[in-house]
């Protein structure tokens, strides 16, 4: 049960949004630029409704059964013997999802700015700190993302605008040159990003007021839809074909900013918004895994568990990918359909089992 443990829905809007922002403006404009080209700016409108089926679904399961968490209904509508084995997969499942962005964060750093750091390491003070504010609970993860989030948006936006003067227009033009298919392409991958706004199923018995959880899940989608659609628009435009081939393209995008001789080099800026974003990110999945292991070994203190499930995460950040080009593969190949599954369908199928349940139960009352 939530207990005494109460956030606002504007608290859970701001964690949600640094939480799946973070790794989408590094690894996304390369992604969707790739398949989509030209059209990859328009590839977030498309991915939207992947976000809002996935608010809905967390919503309506929420709200049949809002005193309880996504642990204790599937239990209920599954059984305990099915409820478990569904458990046990959703903690597989959120390990190697943390797993794989912890891999992404480690391989940029790394890769980008601390070479001659051992990439172990790198991982592991990371962790750390996350283990630290985890042990803080849901409201410490909370007031984090409060602060964090203008520390994010902020330097963020200010990039992208800073980026103006560095613009081509006539790098986005034709316009669905090639009709809507790229695009659309390029929605699929984005799926992967938007189907992670089920994650509010893990804050939603914890508002205040659990009728506006419906309200910011909406308004979050669309912030996040805004926002990568600025960050595509504005890498194609200062880098046009080259965006689809940079590693890293809005690192490379913001490696253009030179205003006068004083301002200049700011990649570092980049590199601080996205460690804070990531650092949210990884606190939040590292949350949800340890909610989940201790439901599904049915412990009453889930602090017992935060070491252990941090050493399985850093072990698991090693052994998903043996480099950045097999993740990038498993991001436009695999990724996709392996979220929707877990993100969408089987939350959809549990809402439903639910649904006829509840109606079955009604006719055997009256019958």
């Amino acid at each position: 049960m939530p207990g005494k443990i109460r956030i606002s829905s504007i608290q859970m809007a701001v964690v949600m949004y640094p939480t799946i922002i973070a790794t989408g403006i590094i690894n996304l404009p390369l992604l969707t630029g790739y398949v989509s080209r030209k059209d990859s700016w328009i590839s977030p409108i498309w991915a939207t409704l992947i976000g809002f089926i996935s608010v809905i679904v967390a919503y309506q399961l929420n709200k049949k059964f809002p005193e309880k968490t996504f642990i204790q209904y599937t239990e209920d509508i599954l059984g305990r013997f099915f409820g478990k084995i569904t458990i046990f997969f959703y903690l597989l499942f959120f390990l190697h999802f943390n797993g794989i962005v912890i891999r992404e964060y480690t391989d940029f750093v790394w890769g980008t700015f601390f070479n001659q750091t051992p990439a172990l390491l790198i991982t592991a003070i990371l962790l750390l700190f996350c283990a630290y504010a985890v042990h803080g609970g849901l409201e410490v993860i909370v007031r984090m993302g409060q602060i964090f989030f203008p520390l994010f948006t902020i330097p963020l936006f200010f990039f992208l605008f800073i980026l103006l003067i560095s613009m081509e227009p006539h790098n986005i033009v034709p316009i669905m040159e090639n009709g809507i298919v790229p695009s659309l392409k390029g929605s699929f991958i984005l799926s992967s990003w938007f189907s992670e706004m089920f994650l509010i199923a893990f804050f939603l018995p914890y508002l205040k007021k659990g009728e506006r959880g419906l309200k910011w899940g909406m308004y979050t989608t669309i912030a996040i839809t805004i926002t990568l659609i600025m960050v595509n628009l504005v890498v194609l435009l200062v880098l046009g074909a080259y965006s689809y081939y940079a590693l890293n393209p809005l690192l490379t995008a913001v490696r253009y900013i030179s205003l006068g001789e004083f301002f200049e080099h700011v990649e570092a800026g980049l590199l601080a918004i996205w460690i804070l974003g990531t650092f949210v990110k990884v606190t939040v999945l590292y949350h949800i895994v340890t909610q989940v292991a201790s439901g599904f070994l049915n412990l009453k203190d889930d602090k017992v568990l935060i070491f252990p499930l941090g050493f399985l995460q850093l072990i698991m950040c090693f052994w998903v990918s043996k480099s950045f080009q097999e993740l990038s593969s498993f991001f436009m190949n695999i990724l996709p359909s392996y979220f929707i599954t877990f993100l969408i369908v089987v939350p959809s199928l549990l809402l439903l089992i639910s649904t006829v349940k509840n109606k079955l139960q009604k006719k055997k009352t009256f019958s």
